[in-house]
């Protein structure tokens, strides 16, 4: 984790304190600017603890399921809808929608960079993140038919959004945290940021266990070793 790191232990720890515990997060020029380090040291460290918030892979999705894609980038001319070719950063997202007080609450959730929309592509996030057992909820598009095979699948039209209301306020939440706190985010990137943004989002309740949960990954995980 420290490897090579051009700044104190101490201040090190104060840093990944922070980011495991504000919701928003923090770019690597705020750090830099809130903790007196290096911009390089400051975007180094931030990868590595990054590298430290990705899912155990214990706590998989159950009960009810909603599954769809999303893209992340700019407007592109002549692309609509799922374009194989788009550059855009293309994401297959899940989560458990729960009833609560007699309304529909978001559960755990997590999401993964994929390269296309096709079956092969989509399949893994199923093996990685969905239970066997839960009743998952898709649109139409066809890459889904196979998998139901191998999953609890309901297909049902999207009704421009109507039915996926709480998945796609969770795709809107993504989309203005990467936005709002690091504006621009490379495909090679956007998994780590997505293992940030679910740590924090699977921990609402208690976040103040976030902190222990990351210092428990980084000593029961080999080590994150990163070139600046």
């Amino acid at each position: 984790m420290f490897h090579k790191m051009k700044l104190s232990i101490l201040k090190a720890f104060e840093i990944m304190f922070a980011l495991s515990n504000r919701k928003k997060g923090m770019s690597a020029l705020e750090i830099s600017r809130t903790y007196d380090v290096n911009p390089d040291t400051a975007s180094l460290l931030r990868k590595k603890i990054q590298r430290g918030m990705f899912s155990s892979g214990k706590h998989k999705l159950k009960k009810n399921v909603y599954v769809d894609e999303f893209a992340v980038g700019g407007k592109e001319k002549g692309k609509q809808g799922r374009s194989s070719t788009s550059k855009k950063v293309k994401i297959i997202l899940g989560c458990e929608v729960v009833k609560h007080k007699g309304k529909h609450t978001l559960g755990n959730a997590y999401a993964k960079v994929i390269d296309g929309y096709s079956q092969a592509d989509l399949l893994p996030f199923f093996k990685e993140k969905v239970d066997t057992e839960a009743d998952v909820t898709t649109d139409k598009w066809s890459s889904y038919e196979p998998i139901s095979k191998q999953y609890k699948i309901n297909r049902i039209k999207s009704e421009g959004g109507v039915n996926f209301k709480e998945l796609n306020t969770l795709t809107m939440l993504i989309k203005g945290w990467l936005r709002g706190i690091h504006h621009h985010v490379s495909k090679e990137c956007m998994q780590n940021y997505l293992d940030e943004f679910f740590f924090k989002f699977n921990r609402k309740a208690f976040m103040k266990i976030s902190f222990g949960r990351l210092l428990e990954n980084f000593m029961t995980n080999k080590p994150a070793y990163l070139i600046a």
